[in-house]
Formats: structure tokens, C-alpha cells, sequence
């Protein structure tokens, strides 16, 4: 999908919400202390901009999950 999100360790700590599978170190749109915040932005994001994905990473930086998320108003996708 075109309007994907990853949730990724940030260097130096915490959490970082990028557009990109890429290190957080190369520019992470959003930084958070705790992942479930970071994860809960990504979904809002994704949502509001009419659906796509969020990609969960584990601190090792392995993807661990991957949601679709659509907008609101969707009944294909859960929102």
C-alpha cells in the first residue's frame, strides 16, 4: 500500500514513527517514549489519510506485525 507507516526503535531510546522502513536516525517524522503511543499515531495518521498500513518493529528492528488500517466509513477494512 501506498500509505504505510513503520513504528521503529529511535536511536538514544524510545520510539519513532516514520514513512519509510528506515533507521530512525534518518529523520523520524514523530518520536515517542512508548511504543503503544508511537503505534496509536501511526494509526491515526494512516486512518485520517484515507487507509493503508502500520508496520509494528521489535526493538531488535525485525518487523514483528503488520495492520491494515482503513479510513472510518469503511466497512472492507476495520478502522
Amino acid at each position: 500500500m501506498a500509505n504505510t507507516r513503520h513504528v521503529v526503535p529511535a536511536s538514544g531510546g524510545g520510539w519513532a514513527v516514520v514513512k519509510e522502513a528506515r533507521s530512525a536516525d534518518a529523520g523520524a517524522d514523530t518520536k515517542f517514549e512508548r511504543r503503544r503511543d508511537a503505534e496509536a499515531f501511526a494509526k491515526e495518521v494512516v486512518r485520517c489519510a484515507g487507509g493503508g498500513e502500520v508496520v509494528l518493529h521489535a526493538p531488535s528492528g525485525r518487523i514483528t506485525e503488520v495492520d491494515t488500517v482503513g479510513h472510518p466509513g469503511d466497512p472492507a477494512v476495520p478502522a
